[in-house]
């Protein structure tokens, strides 16, 4: 079926017309799909909360059932897997490195020793999984 340039001038004035309103409806349905991936993707890939053991603890099985394992890092100008016996640095630099508190420059010292046992606390027992793993 072919149009002749008149019909088509005609169907493009007349999708022109009704263009705010489509345009308006295709951005409310393009909000309603990606807002819930936006606000899954961005709760899936923040930082810890609390910086507590407990929480600690659960991320770190939470990442060993999905295979996603990493190692903390601490520290200032040399950081260092925190809890990982320096004979098994060599493992833990294989792995990803998350940011556990690493910097010199500390402004909240509460903050920093939370971070410390958390790392301390991660990297224990993902150590442990990786090593029954070898």
């Amino acid at each position: 079926m072919k149009f002749s340039d008149e019909e088509m001038f005609a169907f493009a004035c007349d999708f022109s017309s009704n263009s705010p309103q489509i345009f308006a409806h295709s951005i409310k349905i393009l909000l309603a799909t990606f807002a819930p991936i936006l606000l899954c993707t961005s709760a899936a890939s923040a930082r810890p909360n609390e910086w507590s053991e407990r929480e600690a603890a659960a991320e770190a099985q939470h990442d060993i059932h999905a295979h996603k394992i990493k190692f903390y890092w601490y520290g200032g100008y040399a950081s260092m897997p925190i809890g990982v016996p320096a004979r098994y640095f060599h493992i833990a630099d294989r792995y990803p490195h998350a940011d556990g508190g690493i910097g010199c420059l500390v402004y909240d010292r509460a903050l920093r020793e939370r971070q410390r046992k958390y790392s301390e606390t991660y990297n224990k027992l993902v150590l442990s999984y990786v090593l029954r793993k070898q």
